[in-house]
């Protein structure tokens, strides 16, 4: 089996096809699925990665206009990551988990994956060719949303617990 140094080797060199294998200037290695499996599983985590790093750019590569509630952008944890979260936005209302994709695709089957804590964390797909601004633009559409269905839950929490704190008796 290769290893994912051995994959990238590879898919840094020049290849052709020929029926014994695949020869990279000197080294023929065998075709096999396990080896595809490797080199394809490589490129969609460097094609991932390179789409984090394009997302966490536009937040911290220039000063750009932002929305009231927005404080910064952090990058998630160890622990957090593991979870299903890349980065926090920071408001004033809290942090907004985001968790991007290259693709809607990649982005449904992590859906599916972790379905329960998923429904509290943005999933954000970034564009081959997105810019910076336009990646800020939709991610503030989407803080925005996920900022006011939030104060609206809180809201009404509170006022449930208001009501329910009343002593309200029946006067006769």
């Amino acid at each position: 089996m290769l290893s994912k140094h051995d994959a990238l080797q590879i898919l840094l060199l020049r290849k052709r096809k020929r029926k014994s294998g695949v020869a990279t200037e000197g080294i023929v290695l065998p075709y096999t699925p396990q080896a595809s499996s490797v080199l394809m599983g490589t490129l969609y985590s460097l094609k991932g990665k390179a789409r984090e790093e394009r997302f966490y750019y536009a937040f911290t590569s220039e000063a750009f206009d932002h929305p009231h509630f927005y404080v910064g952008m952090r990058r998630a944890t160890e622990e957090e990551d593991r979870q299903g979260t890349d980065f926090f936005m920071q408001t004033t209302a809290g942090e907004i988990p985001f968790n991007v994709k290259s693709s809607f695709r990649t982005l449904r089957n992590h859906k599916r994956k972790k379905a329960p804590q998923y429904k509290r964390i943005i999933g954000f797909v970034v564009g081959r060719h997105e810019s910076a601004k336009s990646i800020r633009k939709r991610a503030f559409l989407a803080a925005r949303a996920w900022r006011e269905k939030f104060l609206q839950s809180q809201a009404t929490t509170l006022f449930t617990r208001a009501l329910n704190d009343l002593d309200i008796r029946e006067v006769a």
